[in-house]
């Protein structure tokens, strides 16, 4: 804190000085403080910024989500994603920012965009399964989850979802595979379990040949 506060004395609008020590109080819990001091970077920040760290819409719109007002921050990721359109992680938080608010046909397009120069970014598969999946088209969502496994075998909730969207299908069968290696994960999980007991109920019912007369 000292050096920022010593460079801000010597340049009273150095931007990158104001962010850092904005996120600073924000750590310490002067949130709104902070938050005036970001704003004001962003403010004295130059145009045509090359990097992520040197990105002040990016880093307001993590401010704002860090205290609390996410629709705030929405509109900064969104800002920051037309200023520049094709920076990856900003296209990443604006498509995870608009899934947690369930504006999930946005968070499709931030996704769609995202892949359009990188087949995968985090967890960017598993958001834009999950989008589909919330707005009930489970077969566009196993495609996404399918290659969510594919570059992020490690992120457990896909096999999840995967299993749910499966049940809701009605292919049990393939929704058990996917319950049964989420619970490798989580073992203790409840709703998993009972889904698990579920579509194995209902695959040994489908299997059961009728009666001859």
């Amino acid at each position: 804190m000292f050096y920022f506060k010593k460079a801000l004395e010597i340049n009273p609008h150095h931007y990158l000085s104001e962010m850092n020590l904005g996120f600073i109080l924000i750590n310490m819990g002067e949130k709104e403080k902070g938050l005036e001091m970001i704003k004001q970077g962003v403010a004295d920040s130059p145009s045509g910024s090359e990097t992520i760290d040197d990105f002040p819409r990016y880093w307001l719109s993590i401010a704002l989500k860090n205290v609390g007002k996410p629709e705030e921050a929405y509109e900064a990721i969104k800002s920051a994603v037309e200023s520049r359109p094709y920076e990856t992680k900003a296209l990443y938080e604006a498509a995870f920012q608009a899934q947690v608010l369930g504006k999930f046909d946005e968070g499709l397009l931030f996704s769609q965009k995202l892949h359009k120069i990188v087949p995968n970014y985090e967890a960017s598969r598993f958001i834009a399964g999950y989008c589909h999946q919330a707005m009930g088209e489970n077969e566009k969502a196993i495609e996404e989850y399918k290659l969510a496994i594919k570059y992020t075998p490690d992120y457990a909730q896909t096999y999840a979802n995967m299993g749910y969207a499966f049940k809701d299908l009605g292919r049990y069968e393939e929704a058990i595979s996917y319950f049964e290696r989420f619970l490798v994960f989580s073992p203790d999980n409840v709703g998993a379990k009972a889904a698990l007991e579920f579509c194995r109920k209902k695959s040994r019912t489908t299997k059961v040949k009728p009666a001859r007369p």
